[in-house]
């Protein structure tokens, strides 16, 4: 299985990442799961999910919570939005 991992600043760099030519959408394979780890809008997010869907993969939002302390002691938070059985297999 495949996972393509996101951490950008915005909801328009997301967007970009997936849906520009030659982006995440375009050369992931089937199956993939996108877990973007981002804040960015629900509502975008609720549409990258749906997108990602139509194109057999699975979009996931995971944004993190803990920052440069937390990467360092290795207690980042993550938050999952999706299906149960996403986030088990994200997991």
């Amino acid at each position: 299985m495949d996972f393509i991992i996101t951490a950008l600043p915005k909801t328009e760099h997301v967007a970009a990442a997936l849906k520009q030519e030659g982006g995440i959408f375009d050369s992931a394979r089937k199956g993939t799961y996108i877990c973007d780890t981002s804040t960015i809008s629900p509502i975008a997010s609720a549409e990258f999910n749906a997108e990602a869907a139509k194109r057999d993969l699975v979009f996931l939002d995971t944004p993190m919570s803990g920052g440069i302390t937390g990467a360092h002691n290795g207690t980042l938070t993550f938050m999952v939005g999706g299906e149960a059985a996403q986030f088990e297999t994200a997991k």
